[in-house]
């Protein structure tokens, strides 16, 4: 799991709730509310409002790409929340031999600095899945866009040799 965080928390319920109550009325909409709550407000945080990765040429593409960057619809917003908040109804049904891996940046600010991250590894270890966890200093959101990918590619396929 890339630039993962644990989402069962009262923001994540309060954004299923906006979304949920809106979505009656203004479907299509664009969910300025929820956008300025959550993507628009991990920007302010970050040089050119880069949350994404430290690569320039990188986030430069991903704006000015037509398929990215554009405001949601409260729709989307109402299916992405449920889907969020019911990722852990069944965590115990979770085969005990799949290994997971997850990595992320320490400055990404969907995973809160790693402290929703690492929230996530303890939440999985404490229903007896086998985890492991690596955050990487300096990384944002896109680690595998960082400019030390490589570095972060490799790292991974050791730490999959190892479990």
């Amino acid at each position: 799991l890339v630039g993962s965080a644990y989402t069962r928390n009262s923001a994540y319920k309060f954004g299923y709730f906006v979304a949920k109550l809106n979505a009656i009325s203004m479907k299509n909409k664009p969910a300025k509310l929820i956008e300025r709550c959550s993507f628009k407000s991990y920007a302010k945080k970050f040089p050119n409002g880069n949350w994404l990765t430290h690569d320039e040429e990188i986030f430069a593409r991903y704006v000015s790409d037509p398929y990215c960057g554009h405001s949601f619809p409260y729709s989307f917003y109402r299916s992405f929340f449920g889907g969020v908040l019911n990722n852990y109804k069944k965590v115990d049904g979770i085969r005990k031999d799949i290994k997971i891996l997850i990595v992320s940046g320490d400055e990404d600010p969907v995973g809160s600095k790693g402290k929703l991250t690492s929230k996530l590894y303890e939440f999985y270890k404490k229903h007896g899945l086998f985890v492991a966890y690596k955050l990487y200093p300096g990384g944002r959101h896109e680690i595998l866009n960082e400019t030390d990918k490589e570095f972060v590619y490799l790292d991974i396929i050791n730490i999959i040799k190892e479990i």
